[in-house]
C-alpha cells in the first residue's frame, strides 16, 4: 500500500495511433493522442549512461508509480508519458497489486 499523499504528480498517457500505410511502401508517422491524465508518484532513477555513435550520453530514466481504481488502465510498453512539457517513452511495465485499487509502476525514459 502506498500513501495517496505521495501520488502528487500529473502524467498524460499517450496512445499511439494505428499503423497506417502511406502508399509507397512504408507506414505513416506515429501520431499520439492523450488518453488520460492520472495522479502518480515519481521517483529518478540512478543516472545511467549509453552508448550512441562511439559517444557515451546520460539517459534520464525515471519510474512512475499510478494507481487504478477501476483496474481499466490498459498502458502498453508502446505507449508514451507526458510529465512537465517532456515525453517519455515507456521500457517496462511492473503491476505491483492485483486488488483494486491497482498500483502500476512505469518504469520510463526521456526522448
Amino acid at each position: 500500500m502506498i500513501n495517496p499523499g505521495l501520488l502528487k504528480h500529473r502524467i498524460t498517457l499517450l496512445k499511439p495511433s494505428a499503423p497506417e500505410r502511406d502508399g509507397m511502401g512504408g507506414y505513416k508517422p506515429t501520431v499520439y493522442t492523450e488518453t488520460e491524465t492520472v495522479s502518480a508518484m515519481q521517483r529518478d532513477k540512478t543516472s545511467t549512461h549509453r552508448q550512441v555513435v562511439g559517444d557515451y550520453v546520460t539517459v534520464n530514466t525515471c519510474y512512475f508509480v499510478c494507481r487504478d481504481f477501476t483496474g481499466r488502465l490498459d498502458v502498453s510498453t508502446n505507449w508514451r508519458i507526458r510529465y512537465k512539457g517532456y515525453d517519455y517513452i515507456i521500457n517496462s511495465i511492473v503491476l505491483l497489486d492485483y486488488k483494486l485499487p491497482r498500483y502500476v509502476e512505469l518504469e520510463a525514459t526521456r526522448i
